[in-house]
């Protein structure tokens, strides 16, 4: 399922550091139901075969109607409105953000000592949209893909180009596992 929010503001824009991914994600924590957020972030669902633990969700980066982009200050300058994409196997996460999100309607994002209140204008879920085979999607949000590895008793991450032969390989089998830790779920 995929929850669409747009924003306003009090002002024209929002300033963020260019790094905001992690502002972003503690939003949809602090915006889901508080056990359900605590079980996500503290947890998540289990894949039973490789005992890989999965958040099943990702979001979009903001998508505003124009953005600025500020190396001096390392901070980008979104204009309203700004669309945000949250995607989600699980149906209770859908419905528990976007109640919440409903009910409250106003976010405060704070980022150097500046607070911006910024408002939920429209928020909907999209239908489930329906593939056929082959299928070519448009990513909302980079693919990273990796494997940690050992080597002489030090351990590190290893990304994958989607260039790499191994690339395809590997999203395939992560998209399994969290497809048998969605299958097997329990919260």
């Amino acid at each position: 399922m995929r929850l669409r929010i747009r924003f306003i503001g009090e002002k024209e824009s929002l300033i963020l550091p260019i790094h905001h991914n992690e502002m972003l994600q503690s939003i949809i924590y602090r915006y889901l139901d508080t056990e359900f957020a605590e079980f996500l972030h503290n947890k998540g669902f289990k894949d039973p075969e490789s005992g890989r633990y999965f958040k099943l969700f990702t979001f979009s980066r903001l998508l505003p109607k124009k953005v600025y982009l500020n190396h001096h200050e390392n901070t980008m300058e979104f204009f309203f409105p700004i669309t945000w994409i949250i995607s989600s196997p699980l149906p209770e996460f859908i419905v528990s953000l976007y109640n919440n999100l409903i009910r409250k309607k106003v976010m405060e994002l704070s980022y150097k000592n500046n607070v911006s209140k910024i408002y939920v204008s429209n928020i909907w879920i999209d239908s489930i949209p329906f593939y056929k085979n082959p299928t070519l999607v448009r990513t909302l949000s980079p693919i990273t893909v990796y494997t940690t590895k050992n080597e002489g008793g030090k351990l590190y991450t290893h990304y994958y180009s989607p260039d790499d032969s191994e690339f395809s390989d590997l999203l395939i089998s992560n998209l399994i596992k969290k497809f048998r830790a969605l299958r097997d779920q329990s919260f």
